[in-house]
């Protein structure tokens, strides 16, 4: 029983501190965008379109700052347990610092998991719902403009696809025929390509058909001919979406599928890798939260520690996030730069604990 009132002690200070820092980070994340909002001409004089961009705008600031979060939070509730002396007095009373450790992580593991799925079943709604907020009032400019466009590789086929998504799903197809030698021999064009729910299949009506000959595209009269096309039109349109506004199983049916295709797929890669990487970092900020915290009992103010803190969550953050785009740029794969910086960043945690400790 003495053990889970160590807990709930421990873990309600760090959720109530956390709870603070995430209303001052968000506040100031909010300010910043709303002064980035208002220089937009697009939404010039729309301050209720404004405000709603920003409230579905919060699940996102609050998933992606979440190890900042803790890591002040827990920084905080550590400084507040020690000026009260419990701390001192749950180790007077027996209490080991490895058991106080533990009840640390503890939290920390339960705050990952929670961010886990606020950015899996969450943010997704909330930033689909920013976008169509955001693209809503042009929608209606651009009669004539696809709502996407798309290049799907079918063998020795290589397909263009413009497409929409309101309304019934109508396509522009165009295709292009290679031999086996890389040649271009024929090119099909559709004005009318509609999408079969039932057998996830892209038919086409009034197609045009031309022969290269000699350099020269002669035309073929078939417009009463229809082609068949696989199309996932889930995964063509995740594609054309924000990372942040798809699942985790959405973004691997559109890793695959572009890789499949040939395609480049480095930048979802990335974000699919940092889903885990984000929550994983929480508990190693709860590791260095106990490292800055033990530097006030030497006597650190505590005002400057915390500063140090915030500096330190952000550097950590920019390190995090660049690695990965480092990495694609070097020709690696971005999980390699998103896990090396949690590793490195973990490997120091450990080290400095393992220092203090003796």
């Amino acid at each position: 029983m003495k053990l889970k009132l160590v807990d709930k002690l421990i873990s309600h200070e760090i959720v109530g501190r956390s709870g603070v820092t995430a209303i001052w980070l968000v506040s100031v994340y909010l300010f910043l965008a709303f002064l980035e909002l208002v220089e937009d001409t697009s939404l010039e004089d729309q301050i209720m379109l404004i405000l709603h961009i920003l409230i579905v705008s919060v699940p996102r600031m609050i998933y992606e700052l979440s190890p900042m979060i803790f890591l002040i939070g827990a920084l905080l509730a550590l400084m507040n347990l020690s000026k009260s002396s419990e701390l001192l007095a749950l180790q007077a009373g027996g209490l080991s610092k490895r058991r106080i450790t533990t009840s640390i992580v503890g939290t920390s593991l339960v705050f990952a998991v929670l961010i886990l799925a606020w950015g899996e079943f969450v943010v997704p709604v909330c930033e689909s719902l920013k976008s169509s907020l955001t693209a809503g009032d042009n929608k209606s400019e651009l009669s004539d403009e696809p709502d996407f466009v798309n290049w799907i590789r079918d063998d020795n086929r290589f397909i263009y696809v413009e497409g929409r998504f309101q309304g019934t799903q109508q396509y522009r197809v165009h295709i292009y025929h290679f031999d086996e030698n890389g040649r271009l021999y024929k090119q099909t064009e559709s004005a009318l390509g509609k999408f079969d729910e039932d057998s996830d299949q892209l038919f086409l009506y009034h197609v045009n058909e031309s022969n290269l000959i000699d350099g020269i595209l002669e035309p073929i009269d078939n417009q009463e001919l229809y082609l068949t096309i696989r199309l996932n039109h889930d995964v063509v349109r995740s594609q054309h979406r924000d990372p942040a506004e798809l699942n985790l199983i959405e973004l691997y049916q559109t890793i695959r599928y572009l890789r499949k295709n040939g395609l480049n797929a480095e930048i979802l890669d990335l974000s699919f890798w940092n889903r885990f990487v984000i929550p994983l970092s929480i508990i190693v900020m709860a590791a260095f939260a106990m490292l800055f915290n033990s530097k006030t009992n030497r006597g650190v103010n505590r005002g400057i520690l915390v500063l140090v803190g915030l500096l330190f969550g952000l550097v950590y953050f920019a390190v995090q996030q660049s690695a990965g785009y480092f990495a694609i740029i070097s020709g690696w794969p971005p999980v390699i730069g998103t896990f090396t910086i949690l590793c490195l960043f973990s490997i120091a945690a450990l080290i400095a604990q393992t220092e203090k400790n003796r």
